[in-house]
């Protein structure tokens, strides 16, 4: 552990989510090619032996290496924009090499307990000395210094947020990019949290099997002196050895060399290349100085190399009793926190069998969790119930009129349900339809509906029937008999019921003549008032309303259950008479209530 001035966080982002497994041995071998006229890399350097450092945040130094692992020579260029975005021209620079073969890098500017951590790429690395052109992507969000850059097997991108400090070890994170980082998006996870697991990391590397393989997990770090396993999803550790001052390192499998023996490479602040131990970190061999300094070591990673991340999803479901909707289905989800450990090689798809909604009943519902290569089921009882009651409509206060002549009102309650799985649904109300109810009289009424599941709608509301606001009623003539027997007269006076002759009906209307005509215009004739035309125009509703009962009550046609007047039909129609004759309408409204209750119609 030292006390740098720059840090470097530690990245492993993923520019190449969908790519599953570990790196196929021609994508391996592109990962150090150019680029043909077709867009394919071609190989120009054999996997194992070619590396890469910064030099301060001016300098890329390419290390080149012999078959049998020595050094062969260091190249270096001199960094260029390609555009018109900058980096900082001091400061401490990081690189890891992608899965395509271009390099991922950023420059640490700042104190060691604040710098800004300012992100490039290098689409097409040079080779022959030329300039490193590389693009600015952007400054690491919420602060994070990144003290290292890593790519796994799988072409994914992490990185380790240096904490408080470039030089300790409190709030070291390991992050996982989820986004494109060579296209500015540095949104991320948090893979572990390390900060009680390691000293401060320096650089980190895959790591090596007993037979030379490399693996993503555990891998290597180096804290400053100390070689470390590390596992990178939980944070544990283990101190290896005491090394030299060692600060980059990367890891190369024994395939890519002719002895079988992998390699092991770091190197010092003052750029010394070194092949070391992979057991303890002590040192194999030196292999020469390159120039300017080096903070970290960055290499492609193998087409053998095994994933130490790579784990199946894990499916977890749930058994639901949910409600149908408006629609008598439901949508439901069985998840139960399914997810992938490792993230990778594609993001976590959930999909269940049937889709939904479901209808009412139980379903048995398959869920299946896919990262694109590996996937795992689980099953869960989704059971949609019908919780809802109908719907009420027509539920309010009814105020009837009396109706002249009855003395109430025949009332009815008119009240509908609608349910969502039932559809229209019966209504029972506690007063029945045709109840007649007195003038004056008020009753509560409920109304109840229930549907097929026996969820039950319950409304109450009121029934009354009042005296009408004026001395008039509707009108008569639809039902009235005399009003047909007088205007529906043929030539000779006969009217159409063939028992009342003429002098019979001129005989009954004689005897109201006196009192109409008291009432109503003078010139006028019983049955000139009782026509529809002139009438409603000519003489007050009331009053002609009345001379038409009058005239049924004068007629021996009067049913004696009709009327409970204390005499007979004709002293009633006297007494009616008189009562409209004197212009008391609502006396004779009265009388007449009181001889047709119970009676629509006193004919």
């Amino acid at each position: 552990m030292i006390n740098k001035t720059y840090l470097v966080a530690l990245l492993f982002s993923v520019t190449a989510a969908t790519q599953a497994g570990c790196v196929s041995g021609d994508a391996a071998s592109q990962r150090q090619g150019a680029v043909a006229d077709d867009g394919a890399r071609v190989a120009e350097v054999p996997f194992g032996q070619e590396l890469w450092y910064m030099s301060g945040s001016s300098q890329l130094v390419r290390v080149t290496l012999e078959p049998d692992g020595s050094l062969e020579a260091f190249t270096s260029s001199v960094m260029q924009a390609g555009d018109s975005r900058t980096l900082p021209s001091t400061g401490s620079g990081i690189l890891t090499v992608l899965a395509d073969g271009s390099l991922l890098g950023a420059i640490n500017s700042g104190p060691c307990s604040g710098f800004s951590s300012h992100l490039f790429h290098i689409a097409e690395p040079p080779r022959e000395g030329g300039p490193a052109v590389y693009t600015a992507l952007g400054v690491m969000p919420q602060g994070i210094g990144v003290e290292a850059l890593h790519t796994d097997c799988d072409g994914r991108v992490y990185a380790m947020d240096t904490g408080v400090a470039c030089h300790t070890q409190p709030g070291n994170r390991l992050l996982r990019f989820l986004g494109e980082v060579t296209a500015g998006d540095f949104s991320f996870d948090v893979v572990s949290d390390l900060s009680d697991g390691v000293p401060d990391i320096d650089d980190m590397s895959p790591g090596l099997g007993p037979d030379g393989e490399i693996l993503d997990n555990p891998g290597l770090a180096l804290d400053s002196r100390e070689l470390y396993t590390i596992d990178y999803q939980t944070g544990d550790n283990a101190r290896l050895g005491f090394s030299a001052a060692y600060y980059g390192i990367h890891a190369f499998p024994g395939s890519a060399y002719a002895d079988g023996r992998g390699r092991v490479y770091a190197t010092s602040l003052d750029g010394q290349l070194y092949d070391i131990s992979p057991s303890d970190g002590g040192t194999l061999h030196f292999l020469g100085t390159g120039p300017g300094s080096s903070y970290t070591l960055a290499g492609a990673m193998p087409p053998e190399c095994q994933t130490g991340f790579r784990q199946p999803p894990v499916a977890q479901c749930r058994d639901l009793l949910i409600d149908a909707g408006d629609t008598c289905e439901a949508a439901a989800s069985i998840d139960d926190g399914s997810h992938d450990p490792d993230g990778a090689p594609e993001p976590l798809t959930l999909t269940q069998s049937p889709a939904g909604p479901y209808g009412l009943g139980s379903h048995l519902v398959t869920l299946t969790a896919s990262d694109g290569e590996d996937s795992a089921t689980c099953t869960g009882t989704v059971t949609v119930v019908d919780g809802a009651a109908p719907a009420l409509d027509g539920c309010y206060d009814r105020v009837f009129d009396a109706v002249p002549g009855l003395g109430g009102a025949y009332v009815e309650v008119e009240v509908s349900a609608e349910d969502a799985c039932d559809g229209a649904t019966p209504v029972t109300c506690d007063l029945a339809p045709g109840t007649f109810l007195g003038m004056g009289e008020s009753v509560p009424v409920t109304c109840t509906s229930a549907d097929s599941a026996g969820n039950t709608s319950t409304c109450s509301v009121s029934v009354q029937v009042t005296e009408p606001s004026q001395c008039e009623a509707s009108d008569p003539r639809p039902q009235d008999y005399w009003r047909t027997q007088c205007n529906g007269r043929d030539a000779a006076g006969t009217p159409p019921d063939a028992e009342l002759t003429a002098d019979i009906l001129q005989r009954l209307l004689g005897e109201v003549e006196g009192d109409i005509q008291s009432v109503c215009q003078a010139e006028e004739s019983t049955c000139e008032a009782l026509n529809p035309d002139p009438f409603w125009d000519a003489c007050e509703t009331a009053c002609q309303e009345y001379a038409s009962w009058l005239l049924n009550l004068a007629s021996a046609r009067v049913p004696s259950s009709c009327c409970n007047y204390g005499g007979t039909a004709a002293d009633a129609a006297g007494e009616i008479a008189a009562r409209i004759a004197a212009g008391e309408c609502a006396d004779a409204r009265q009388l007449a209530y009181d001889l047709n209750r119970g009676c629509e119609f006193c004919e």
